[in-house]
């Protein structure tokens, strides 16, 4: 029989993992996209970044 505890308490137990799964999700997405940049670098060598004011035509 399922009663009310087991309901709340089961909740709380599914939140809280769903809560460390997407922390644990967003640092491995985080450390491969840092792989990722490094090898992209080593291959086509460093990104360079422009202001947007160098961007913009000067009338």
């Amino acid at each position: 029989m399922i009663t009310n505890e087991i309901l709340f308490y089961g909740g709380m137990i599914v939140a809280g993992v769903s809560a460390l799964l997407a922390f644990l999700y967003f640092c491995i997405t985080q450390i491969a996209k840092a792989r990722l940049n490094a090898a992209l670098d080593a291959e086509y060598g460093p990104e360079v970044k422009k202001k947007r004011k160098d961007r913009k035509k000067k009338h």
